[in-house]
């Protein structure tokens, strides 16, 4: 598979880690060699009680390699059993990682005993469990995603959340594993230190060799929408068919960086598997993200036609109005021209009767008033 397919694995420290002073608690690794090619991310949970959560995501993510190669050493046999019971083989893989998980985590508590200064910042309850030696190994609770290529198939595990994002030649990204409706919700997440951590796991398994399969934490999918998510695997994918390894890890680092510090400001990790031979097409639109554009155009689109509608009506309204105003000014033209007449003959009235000394009727106000219509207004056609 080293021959067919790249591999890579980067992990950075969040941004909102580096200004809260909080280790990096991400790790990922990539392994191939003629048989097979992985890519392993674990995310260790962003919790004050687990403390040793970057330890433990390197543990799993080593324990994940090793267990996997470990069932690849006799190839030609394992190779049969796995096309013909897929489920059986995955599941005893689950298995062997949790044990040799929980093992190498005892063995470094061996080394490394919980110290006082370790406990200061947690709850009294939590602090005096880990002084008995209880639940110890919750202080490196962690996730897993890992996915493995072969020749002939493909599968991928997962506890916890993340993604795990498999594209094909056709332009379809897809994300193959099982959602975790239940535990993984919100700040909740589903652990491999947990006592029922074989029955968290989920798995894919399938013959549709992808031309990448890439997984990644949730700093990086929160980072984005789906859409932007596939277009940003896109990207990572052309860079490493692109570059050298030195070029394209330096270009990696950068991408991680600005994912973080421009998205989720949490610790990033990406570990993909990449055909050589396979075309890398863009990710197409799915019939989700198409369905959700139709419905902000068709939301988009009532909104003006009410509008549109309460306009027209308005419309109307105003040429009803405009129609009265014209026949109102008409009106008020003839009544103008007839009241300027009149006071011209009662100016002339008074005049008369003045000049025979009788008595005239004084009507001031009225003589005074000058209608709102100029001569000019009252005369236009």
């Amino acid at each position: 598979m080293q021959d067919s397919h790249l591999i890579y694995s980067g992990y950075v420290q969040g941004a909102s880690h580096i200004a809260k002073g909080m280790p990096c608690e991400d790790y990922a690794a990539c392994y191939a060699d003629d048989h097979i090619a992985v890519a392993v991310i674990s995310d260790g949970h962003g919790d004050k009680n687990c403390f040793r959560s970057a330890k433990g995501a390197n543990i799993a993510c080593l324990s994940a390699i090793e267990k996997t190669k470990e069932i690849f050493e006799s190839f030609d046999e394992v190779n049969f059993e796995f096309q013909n019971s897929p489920k059986r083989v995955i599941t005893e893989l689950e298995k062997s990682i949790i044990y040799l998980w929980n093992q190498k985590v005892q063995e470094d508590l061996l080394d490394n005993p919980i110290m006082e200064s370790e406990l200061q910042e947690l709850d009294k309850y939590v602090a005096e469990t880990l002084r008995s030696g209880k639940k110890q190994s919750k202080v490196y609770g962690c996730t897993l995603i890992m996915a493995v290529i072969l020749k002939e198939y493909w599968f991928a595990i997962q506890i916890g959340d993340g993604k795990c994002v498999a594209s094909y030649d056709n332009g379809i990204y897809r994300q193959p594993i099982p959602a975790d409706m239940e535990g993984c919700i919100g700040n909740r997440s589903t652990s491999i230190c947990g006592s029922d951590a074989f029955e968290n796991f989920r798995y894919y398994y399938g013959t549709d060799l992808p031309s990448a399969v890439f997984v990644a934490s949730d700093g990086v999918d929160e980072s984005f929408d789906e859409n932007g998510l596939n277009k940003c695997y896109y990207s990572v994918a052309a860079i490493l068919k692109s570059y050298d390894s030195e070029i394209y890890h330096q270009k990696m680092t950068e991408i991680l960086n600005k994912i973080s510090s421009g998205g989720s400001g949490d610790d990033v990790s990406i570990a993909c598997i990449v055909s050589k031979d396979k075309e890398l097409r863009k990710p197409m639109a799915t019939s989700k993200q198409v369905a959700q554009k139709m419905q902000q155009l068709y939301n988009t689109l009532r909104d003006v036609e009410e509008r549109y509608i309460e306009l027209e009506n308005k419309k109307k309204e105003l040429e009803a109005i405009v129609r009265n105003l014209n026949t109102v000014k008409e009106q008020l033209k003839d009544l103008s021209r007839q009241f300027v007449s009149a006071k011209d003959i009662k100016r002339n009235v008074d005049k008369y009767w003045e000049s025979v000394g009788t008595e005239i009727e004084d009507n001031h106000e009225i003589m005074e008033y000058e209608p709102i219509l100029n001569r000019a207004e009252m005369n236009s056609e």
